[in-house]
């Protein structure tokens, strides 16, 4: 978890918040977040809710990326400027670009 924070940390701080992703399900009852700095992407997400859920991110700058997360998890993949996130019953996810 330290190492987690050490990453995310120096990164919001000079991060400006990006609008050319988020959920694509207008009300799906997750939290995010997504900030850029230098060309990397920054997305936070919080599923406060008791129930699993799978989001699918919207990107509109560019349809094709590999999101990778930062400590667990697995690489995301967007395509057509879709990605979807599995999010566990309150679950968090940090993903970086």
């Amino acid at each position: 978890m330290d190492a987690e924070l050490a990453q995310i940390g120096p990164f919001l701080l000079d991060a400006k918040p990006d609008a050319s992703v988020t959920l694509k399900e207008r009300d799906p009852g997750v939290k995010i977040r997504a900030a850029s700095r230098g060309g990397s992407r920054l997305i936070l997400l919080a599923n406060p809710t008791d129930t699993a859920r799978e989001v699918p991110l919207e990107f509109t700058a560019t349809p094709d990326r590999i999101l990778k997360p930062i400590g667990h998890g697995t690489t995301v993949t967007s395509r057509g400027g879709i990605a979807k996130m599995k999010l566990e019953a309150s679950g968090t996810a940090a993903l970086l670009e």
